[in-house]
């Protein structure tokens, strides 16, 4: 069996080079999927990626008409992703959740336990109705054991 020096030669190229090659296969290859079955693509929180980990999604949104491919590209309002403006590209700002839809929630994430009137105010207040930061909250307050089991569940 040959060695890995052997079987694959060091490269000679710059690193910029290198990293045009690895954003190249990456491309062939998830575009290679979408010629097979439509393929769903998502990267979640762009913001803190770095600058050469979002090239990636930037060609491909470029080669977005062309393929059988759904990106689902997530970042903060503020945070402006150099995509471009592409007709194939649909911008969504989300919402946060209202008070009604948070109370439900967090009666989901609690799963029977009934949270203190006061302790679910709290966390609707503190939460500002960040759904993740609603489920992390909530989580947290079971944790502490401040509540109680409930008979009926809300669904």
């Amino acid at each position: 069996m040959p060695l890995p020096e052997e079987r694959y030669p060091t490269l000679t190229l710059t690193p910029q080079r290198q990293k045009q090659k690895a954003l190249e296969a990456l491309l062939t290859w998830l575009l290679a999927l979408t010629a097979q079955q439509p393929v769903l693509f998502v990267v979640e929180e762009l913001h803190w990626i770095d600058p050469s980990t979002l090239e990636f999604p930037t060609l491909l949104v470029e080669q977005g008409p062309t393929a059988w491919l759904l990106a689902l590209l997530t970042c903060r309002p503020k945070f402006r992703p150099p995509l471009g403006l592409r007709t194939h590209l649909t911008p969504m700002a989300l919402q946060r959740l209202p008070q009604p839809q948070a109370e439900v929630m967090i009666a989901r994430v609690a799963g029977g336990k009934a949270l203190p009137p006061a302790v679910l105010q709290h966390v609707v207040t503190k939460t500002e109705g960040v759904p993740l930061f609603v489920e992390a909250l909530t989580k947290t307050v079971l944790e502490l054991g401040l509540v109680g089991e409930r008979e009926e569940t809300i669904s």
